[in-house]
């Protein structure tokens, strides 16, 4: 599923993608992506949120893929290089908490 592929996980928490074809651990690579969020109140309590830039996303590179949080990915367009982990179907744990996905998304 990866061969061939650097894998760069631009999130603070180690991803585990773990399906029939094996199992995979991504170490958080030091770097995290992030986006902006601006909020306009357009009325009390109630706002519209938009995305600004993200940042520390590096270029596209070569037979690399980089890994994400679903908030950044929310914010970004027109990179077929980048994931996040499918947290929708992932395997949870006995508190609740992701212990594995299946598999990266793209929206």
């Amino acid at each position: 599923m990866f061969e061939n592929l650097k894998v760069v996980n631009l999130t603070q928490h180690p991803i585990t993608v773990e399906n029939d074809e094996g199992k995979w651990v991504f170490k958080p690579s030091g770097t995290e992506a992030r986006v902006g969020i601006k909020l306009k109140e357009i009325k009390p309590g109630f706002y519209k949120q938009s995305f600004t830039e993200v940042e520390n996303l590096p270029e596209p590179a070569e037979n690399t893929i980089y890994i994400v949080s679903a908030m950044v990915l929310s914010g970004l367009k027109g990179r077929s290089d980048v994931y996040a982990p499918a947290t929708s179907i992932g395997k949870r744990n006995e508190k609740g908490f992701i212990d594995s996905v299946p598999g990266l998304v793209q929206y």
